[in-house]
């Protein structure tokens, strides 16, 4: 997670905040987590809605030269833009990996934007709230990054501290939370990461995606889209290669009466294993000079009767 401070004319930014590496992640039920949704998400396995808390303490410290301290205190006007960016990698699918999910920018008031250069020079060291910072719940698509669940409006308030500021190693703390509607009416501040420290808290609905070998196929072809297309253009492929052309395979297919020909390649086996390989290879060629003429094959394959309908078994009567 990364939270940039932007300046009204965007010719400065600092990132204050960079979380994510302390984190939990754990799958939750959707009725635990008190989202303003009446109604859970579609979802087949319980396992794809999961809640994640980062630690409310940056895992960097925050030290800028005095002529970047002094820019940016100057920047912290009303009209400065806070943006929150969340950068997640994920096993699958194989070619979607690292997608980010970016919040709405929240302009800061002339109240905010004093409390937070108060703080900056020392003068107070109140936690400053800031509401709306980013959409509470997102979900990951199988293709691309997540977007936000719109079956709740629900945004998450976060409170920005710096800490340690006249020492060498100042960093920046945010604890954040919602608020929530409760069936009596009343409305109560909900820290769902309260037993890490109420970091930064994001809930995710995942989408299913291709495994094993699907995965590497899907990652071959391009995707999902991808794997669907391939998947057309075979069975279409299949099913064409065994309809198209039925015309052309009637006279080798349809053949009345087959005896001849069976005959005539068991005269050439039989010539093969006498060891008389001259008359096989005279014998072979009769085969394929019978083949590659229609009319002589036709001639061949007549029954013994003469005609060119099939034979057809004949039936055997039992005399009791």
């Amino acid at each position: 997670m990364n939270i940039t401070f932007v300046s009204p004319s965007g010719s400065s930014a600092f990132e204050v905040f960079a979380g994510g590496n302390r984190r939990t992640i754990q799958s939750e039920e959707w009725m635990s987590l008190n989202t303003d949704s009446v109604t859970p998400p579609p979802v087949r396995h319980p396992n794809q809605i999961q809640d994640a808390c980062l630690s409310p303490d940056s895992d960097k410290i925050w030290a800028l030269p005095p002529p970047a301290m002094k820019d940016f205190s100057n920047s912290i006007v009303a009209g400065t833009e806070i943006l929150t960016y969340w950068n997640f990698r994920r096993a699958l699918p194989l070619d979607n990996r690292l997608v980010t999910a970016g919040g709405r920018s929240v302009v800061l008031q002339e109240r905010e934007a004093e409390k937070l250069r108060k703080m900056i020079s020392g003068e107070d060291d109140d936690a400053v709230l800031i509401k709306g910072l980013y959409p509470r719940v997102w979900r990951v698509l199988g293709k691309g990054d997540p977007v936000r669940e719109i079956s709740t409006n629900q945004f998450v308030d976060c409170s920005f501290k710096l800490n340690a500021l006249n020492t060498s190693q100042p960093w920046w703390s945010v604890g954040c939370g919602v608020n929530v509607k409760l069936n009596s009416g009343d409305n109560i501040f909900w820290e769902q990461c309260k037993d890490t420290g109420s970091g930064p808290e994001i809930i995710l609905i995942s989408s299913e995606v291709a495994t094993g070998a699907f995965a590497q196929f899907s990652k071959i072809v391009g995707g999902l889209t991808g794997m669907y297309v391939a998947y057309i253009l075979a069975i279409g492929t299949f099913i064409r290669g065994m309809t198209s052309n039925l015309v052309t395979k009637i006279p080798h297919q349809d053949l009345p009466c087959t005896r001849r020909l069976t005959a005539l390649c068991e005269d050439i086996y039989v010539m093969r294993n006498a060891g008389e390989h001259l008359l096989e290879e005279r014998l072979y060629w009769l085969l394929i000079r019978i083949y590659r003429s229609p009319t002589v094959l036709f001639e061949f394959t007549r029954t013994e009767r003469g005609d060119a309908e099939p034979e057809r078994p004949q039936r055997r009567f039992i005399e009791h």
